[in-house]
């Protein structure tokens, strides 16, 4: 009975009560608690964004390497038909030295053979840093070229 009398009576007579502080104190609970479902929300919110996020950028990333290997693969393939090229100039040329020897062949004759030794070793003695002399002791005064253990055309 005395807990309702003294529930009863106004705040203002109940015992420790100081004025203004009543309401005070249930406004600030009440924020503390809006304060604190705010926090819990926020954290839950962003657990799950951040789930989200990691899935969409393992996803933003496999795109990415898809794309790059794609690059890959191109570039690989344009070396190759690159190569492919080169390597078609390289035999046309081959052909084409092939040819120029064979027309050389087909007119090179002893004389002009001859003619081009005659002139080299002009050209040799008149040149002012020339340090080997030849010897004229083959047909027609034309140096012999051949290595040294064949035996000459016509010997056995």
């Amino acid at each position: 009975m005395d807990d309702y009398k003294l529930r009863s009576k106004p705040p203002e007579y109940q015992e420790g009560y100081k004025a203004g502080y009543g309401r005070r104190g249930i406004i600030w609970t009440g924020v503390g608690i809006v304060t604190l479902v705010l926090v819990i929300a926020i954290s839950i919110g962003s657990c799950a964004g951040i789930k989200a996020f990691s899935r969409y950028q393992k996803r933003a990333d496999a795109s990415n390497a898809v794309s790059v290997t794609k690059t890959q693969i191109q570039q690989q393939a344009q070396q190759v038909g690159v190569q492919k090229e080169l390597a078609k100039q390289k035999v046309a040329e081959a052909h084409g030295i092939r040819k120029a020897q064979n027309i050389i062949n087909a007119t090179l004759t002893p004389l002009y053979v001859q003619h081009e030794a005659i002139q080299a070793q002009l050209a040799m003695a008149n040149s002012p840093n020339h340090t080997e002399i030849y010897i004229p002791s083959g047909d027609n005064g034309v140096p012999l070229v051949r290595p040294l253990n064949t035996a000459p055309p016509g010997s056995k």
